[in-house]
């Protein structure tokens, strides 16, 4: 029998073995060991929030920051309703952080950041053309002027690079003198006035009068 149902005998062997084993695991007070439970110090910790110098939430906080930039959001996105239980959602330990945190603290100290590597990467462009232009905005009640600063330029292995250096408010009427001031004090401020080889702008006599007068042209 056995040469004809050797599997079949196998299969049956092994399993009254286990259940013998099993019997005697239980007589001999062998139990199943129960879940370890957490403890209160493990509780109280999955249930608390990251403090504000936790480095987990100084780098959710940069990243917000950083969407806001990038994506050109307002700095009020962090006090919508959606955007706090999407990031709730994410990281339940993150305490959502103040408008007045991003704009006043995050930010400025992420522009600090960007623009010392921009300076940088300014002395690859050994020639660099500036595009400008003023704007007015009337979004709100009171309307503001604007000013904005490109740098344009060829590396020396041909690589073209632009670089946004400034868009600021533009205090003051919109005279040819007043806008090259302003130029100029853009220029030095980025290093690059001994490198301006061109200023590129629209055909209003204001900023013509502003890139005849700039010295750096």
């Amino acid at each position: 029998m056995k040469r004809h149902h050797n599997s079949e005998l196998d299969t049956a062997s092994t399993s009254k073995t286990t259940t013998q084993k099993t019997k005697r695991d239980e007589e001999g007070g062998l139990q199943p060991q129960p879940k370890r439970q957490a403890t209160l110090s493990e509780i109280i910790d999955k249930k608390s929030l990251y403090v504000d110098d936790d480095v987990r939430a100084k780098d959710i906080t940069l990243t917000i920051a950083e969407q806001i930039c990038v994506d050109m959001e307002p700095f009020d996105l962090v006090n919508k309703i959606g955007f706090q239980r999407l990031i709730k959602k994410l990281c339940p330990k993150y305490k959502m952080v103040s408008r007045f945190h991003i704009t006043e603290k995050v930010i400025p100290e992420m522009y600090q950041r960007v623009r010392a590597k921009v300076l940088e990467l300014l002395k690859d462009l050994p020639h660099i053309v500036i595009t400008t232009d003023i704007w007015t905005s009337d979004s709100s009640s009171q309307s503001n002027d604007f000013i904005s600063l490109t740098a344009h330029g060829i590396t020396a292995t041909f690589e073209y690079k632009s670089y946004c250096l400034e868009v600021l408010p533009f205090d003051g009427s919109h005279t040819g003198i007043n806008i090259a001031s302003n130029l100029n004090k853009a220029f030095h401020d980025w290093n690059i006035q001994d490198r301006v080889r061109a200023i590129v702008s629209d055909n209003a006599a204001n900023m013509s009068v502003a890139i005849r007068d700039s010295r750096n042209v």
